[in-house]
């Protein structure tokens, strides 16, 4: 399932889902370098349930519900340059504290 935040998600089936996850992933970020593309692994039973919640009336009024941070796939998602930025300015906080 892609969750899009203005827009229905969209549903994919694949026999060869790394493929299919490669692609995607690759495609989105020479669409947008800023972002991460967040790869969640969910039960289907969860999955049934963000796709009922997840809908566009929701969207609309800014309501999302989104996977917990812990469920992230971070092996497989390219990290988008926002994330990484913040992630590396947070690294050199935490080694020169007095900077």
């Amino acid at each position: 399932m892609l969750f899009f935040y203005l827009s229905e998600d969209l549903h994919l089936s694949s026999s060869n889902r790394g493929d299919l996850l490669s692609l995607l992933t690759l495609r989105f970020f020479s669409f947008n370098r800023n972002k991460t593309l967040k790869i969640y692994s969910v039960t289907s039973k969860e999955l049934v349930r963000y796709h009922q919640t997840n809908n566009a009336d929701a969207k609309v009024n800014g309501v999302y519900d989104l996977p917990d941070e812990s469920t992230r796939l971070i092996d497989q998602e390219i990290k988008g340059e926002d994330e990484y930025n913040a992630e590396k300015k947070k690294e050199d906080e935490e080694d020169n504290p007095f900077d």
